[in-house]
């Protein structure tokens, strides 16, 4: 049985790369970043970019949001002393904070707040702390501390 795939389509029909053909940078200068989202907030199905197909599709799989072009290196052994983990092999983790709900496929530019180090069966699984440059919070947001201000609880 063949699994759902969800494909990005240029707004002339293209259809193009989630993992090749979508710049990390939007705004280099500002450091605003593009992200592919895979899992909205508030869903339960595990969508991820496929990076051995053609395209690189969106289909369900165990894993959650990341960016391109990262990598955590399998036999590095990270200078944390509270984690030191060695990475997991996996492109990083994206975790958008904020009022606004993406939707698989889509293509947000985000500021990056902070970083959270996760160790998942004794490897350092990175996530990326960012929030949508045109959420109502994002001016409000300046690092991943203040969100505490903010999202009381």
């Amino acid at each position: 049985m063949s699994q759902h795939r969800v494909y990005i389509e240029r707004q002339d029909g293209t259809v193009v790369s989630s993992f090749h053909d979508i710049p990390l940078f939007a705004d280099q200068d500002n450091g605003i970043l593009n992200i592919v989202v895979e899992i909205p907030r508030w869903t339960n199905a595990k969508m991820e970019i496929s990076i051995g197909e053609t395209l690189n599709p969106i289909k369900q799989n165990t894993k959650r949001g990341r960016l391109r072009y990262t990598w955590e290196d399998p036999s590095y052994i990270y200078p944390d002393t509270k984690t030191k983990g060695l990475g997991n092999c996996d492109p990083l983790h994206v975790c958008e904070i904020g009022e606004q709900i993406g939707y698989v496929r889509q293509i947000k530019q985000v500021k990056v707040l902070g970083i959270m180090a996760l160790l998942d069966e004794g490897k350092t699984d990175w996530n990326v702390i960012v929030v949508y440059v045109d959420d109502p919070l994002a001016g409000r947001l300046k690092t991943s501390r203040m969100s505490r201000d903010i999202f009381q609880g």
